[in-house]
C-alpha cells in the first residue's frame, strides 16, 4: 500500500512542479524591461489609500 502512495505523491509533486515551470514561463514572457521580471499587478485602492479587499 505504501509503494502506490508513494506513486500517486511523485505524480502530484510532478504535476504541481510542471504548473509552476508553465507559470515561470509566462511570467518571462511577459518581461518587457529585459529583467526577467513581470510588472506588479495594479491594486485598486480606495478612500485613504488603502487597498480595497
Amino acid at each position: 500500500m505504501l509503494v502506490r502512495l508513494e506513486g500517486e505523491l511523485i505524480k502530484e509533486l510532478q504535476s504541481i512542479k510542471h504548473g509552476l515551470a508553465m507559470l515561470d514561463e509566462r511570467y518571462v514572457a511577459e518581461d518587457s524591461d529585459g529583467n526577467g521580471l513581470a510588472p506588479a499587478p495594479e491594486v485598486p485602492t480606495g478612500a485613504g489609500g488603502r487597498a480595497q479587499l
